[in-house]
């Protein structure tokens, strides 16, 4: 979908955020799948409770952000589980978190 800002330039309103990059690169290593799209269910892409475990494990040491174990149950879709994370690095400390989205 494109969308036309004030400006007049337009603007994918679909585009991947940063947070989005990195997350669906470690679900593509994860899940053994090339790429994933906003949509996507992780659960339906071929995860399971253990690799949910690994993908919480690796989003969260590469955002150095704590996440619930149930992240990816209760936002199982990338869009809600990016989102999620966005939610908590945004109420994660600037002293605590170091890294940033990309």
């Amino acid at each position: 979908m494109v969308d036309k800002p004030m400006n007049g330039h337009a603007r994918d309103v679909d585009a991947p955020t940063a947070t989005e990059k990195v997350v669906a690169s470690i679900w593509s290593d994860v899940l053994q799948r090339p790429e994933f799209d906003k949509g996507d269910n992780f659960y339906v892409s071929g995860g399971d409770s253990l690799t949910s475990m690994i993908t919480i494990f690796r989003v969260g040491e590469h955002f150095r952000v704590e996440l619930p174990q149930d992240a990816l149950a209760n936002a199982p879709t990338l869009v809600e589980f990016c989102s999620l994370v966005d939610r908590v690095l945004s109420a994660t400390p600037a002293n605590l978190n170091t890294a940033t989205p990309g």
